[in-house]
C-alpha cells in the first residue's frame, strides 16, 4: 500500500480494509455509482453506520459526503 497521505485519504484506506468483503460495493457508494434501494448497498449502510459509532474519524469522513 503507498503512503497513507492526508487524513482523508488515511481513513478512506482504512475504511476499504474495515468494510471487507464490501469493499467493492463501499467504493461504488462513496462513487456514487451504486443505487441507493440495492440490498448490497443496504447492507453496506448498516456496516458503515457500525463503523461511523466507533470511530470518530470514519464519521467525519461519512458526514463529509452525507452517508452517516
Amino acid at each position: 500500500m503507498p503512503s497513507m497521505g492526508e487524513m482523508e485519504s488515511r481513513v478512506q484506506k482504512i475504511l476499504m480494509c474495515q468494510t471487507w468483503p464490501f469493499t467493492v460495493q463501499c467504493w461504488a457508494y462513496v462513487a456514487g455509482r451504486t443505487a441507493p434501494d440495492s440490498e448490497a448497498v443496504a447492507e453496506l449502510n448498516a456496516v458503515l453506520v457500525k463503523l461511523a459509532r466507533k470511530d470518530p474519524a470514519i464519521q467525519q469522513y461519512l458526514l463529509s459526503f452525507g452517508s452517516a
